[in-house]
């Protein structure tokens, strides 16, 4: 397994029901991977963060894979891939992964750090 720091300590904040997509420049590449484990750490209170996944680099191609609405301090580990070890997973993952925070019925504000361990493909 190989592991990424996908996002550094950060906080993003939004109006009611917006939302703030990771940048672009900042999308980890996961061509050569299969599967994921996610490994979201949340320092303030949150509101939604999901992870997306997409062939290339279209906003429209982006679909959901997982999604944590945590609240407070917590640790969370999402599986996702095709592994057949993984029997949890959602969905496969494609080329490109991707956060996005949004909020509920107020404004918010929400601080996390993304880990990902991901397993090349070939490899159980």
């Amino acid at each position: 397994m190989d592991t990424f720091l996908m996002q550094d300590w950060i906080t993003v904040a939004g109006a009611t029901s917006g939302s703030v997509i990771q940048a672009a420049p900042t999308w980890l590449d996961l061509a050569p991977y299969q599967d994921v484990v996610i490994w979201l750490e949340v320092a303030e209170v949150a509101q939604t963060l999901e992870f997306q996944t997409a062939p290339a680099r279209d906003n429209r191609l982006f679909l959901p894979i997982a999604r944590s609405q945590a609240t407070g301090t917590t640790r969370l580990v999402l599986q996702v891939g095709d592994s057949p070890t993984l029997s949890n997973a959602p969905a496969q993952i494609a080329r490109w992964l991707r956060w996005v925070a949004s909020g509920g019925a107020s404004n918010w504000t929400m601080t996390f750090r993304v880990t990902v361990m991901a397993n090349r493909q070939g490899r159980g």
